[in-house]
Parts: C-alpha cells; sequence; structure tokens
C-alpha cells in the first residue's frame, strides 16, 4: 500500500510539474527556444513539440521562422511544421512561416506567393515578398515573375522599386538584356509626370 501511495504521490507530482512548464512555455520567448536548440539544450524535436501546443498564431509561424534553419535534418518534424502552416489563420504570420519553409525549398513557392497576397498590411507583404525574393528570384519562372511583380506592385511606389534590385536576374533571364534598361527608362518618365 505505501509503495502505491508513493507511485500515486510521484505521478501527481511529475504531472504538476509537466503542466508547470507548458504553462511557462506559453511565456517562453521563441527567440530562447530557438536559442535553446542552437546551443544544443534542446533537441529540434523536443522544441517542437512545445510548437506543437502553441495555439497563438504568430507565436507558430515565428516558431517555425525560428526552427527552420534546423528542419531540413529532421524530414518529420519538417513535413509537421509544412502542415502546422495550413492552421494559422493570421495571413500575415501565415506568409511569413511558409516564406521562411520557402527558403528552405521545402514550402511550395506560389502557394508562399498567395499567402503573401492575403496580407493586408502593406509593409508586411512587402517585407513577405522581399524575403521570397531574396531566396528564389535565380529560380522564378516566367509566371511566378510576372505574379511576383503584380504582387509587388500593391504597395507603395518605394517598396515596388526597392524590389528592382532584387528582381534583376529574374528580369535578365526572362526579358533580356534589354528590358533593364527599358524598365530604367519606363520609371523615369512615371516618376517624371508623378513625383
Amino acid at each position: 500500500a505505501q509503495d502505491r501511495e508513493t507511485s500515486v504521490v510521484l505521478q501527481w507530482q511529475y504531472g504538476l510539474i509537466s503542466a508547470t512548464l507548458n504553462s511557462l512555455l506559453n511565456k517562453l520567448p521563441v527567440g530562447v527556444m530557438g536559442e535553446f536548440v542552437r546551443r544544443g539544450f534542446w533537441s529540434v524535436p523536443q522544441a517542437w513539440a512545445y510548437v506543437e501546443q502553441m495555439r497563438d498564431d504568430k507565436k507558430v509561424a515565428k516558431s517555425i521562422s525560428t526552427l527552420a534553419p534546423f528542419l531540413e535534418a529532421y524530414p518529420r518534424v519538417l513535413e509537421s511544421a509544412i502542415d502546422k502552416t495550413s492552421t494559422i489563420r493570421d495571413k500575415s504570420s501565415r506568409a511569413k512561416a511558409l516564406t521562411a519553409l520557402a527558403t528552405l525549398g521545402q514550402a511550395d513557392f506560389s502557394e508562399a506567393l498567395e499567402a503573401a497576397r492575403a496580407i493586408q498590411k502593406e509593409s508586411y507583404r512587402a517585407e513577405v515578398l522581399t524575403e521570397l525574393a531574396k531566396f528564389k528570384v535565380n529560380d522564378f519562372t516566367y509566371p511566378e515573375l510576372k505574379l511576383f511583380i503584380e504582387l509587388s506592385s500593391q504597395t507603395q511606389r518605394h517598396h515596388f522599386i526597392e524590389t528592382l534590385e532584387l528582381l534583376f536576374p529574374a528580369i535578365r533571364r526572362w526579358g533580356g538584356e534589354n528590358a533593364m534598361a527599358r524598365i530604367i527608362q519606363a520609371m523615369k518618365q512615371v516618376c517624371a509626370q508623378w513625383p
């Protein structure tokens, strides 16, 4: 009877410790979790187990982005992360998570572009598009380049012009050497008419 009593008490104590850690997890900054993984205090699957319990879309997206550089070594966790992005309801957060995975070549680039399209706040949309362009620009298909230009054009002019430098390789690839000179000429004309 004494052994059973001790067993029940220890099980309850373990449960209380687990519940306490889960409660604290909601307060654990994502950057700390990433640092724990980077320094080897936590394994990627261990950190992912905590991400799976998170309910805040922004925290989930930030966690996916933070863990993204480590996910390729853990295919099952990577697959879970890709699946988890579909549960993120906040459009901006979802786009950021997809962007982080797309930079690994593990998320559908078109899906990431469509997620960027859904972002209402222009500065967030511009930020996501810039990140997507940085990693993919050399591999843009022609339809992706067209869609990217369309989505970028829905931002302020200064954001749109900032993407030009990033898009140069794709513009040259699909438009030829003379395309960039013609784009600069068009920019001069439009900016002269609407300073």
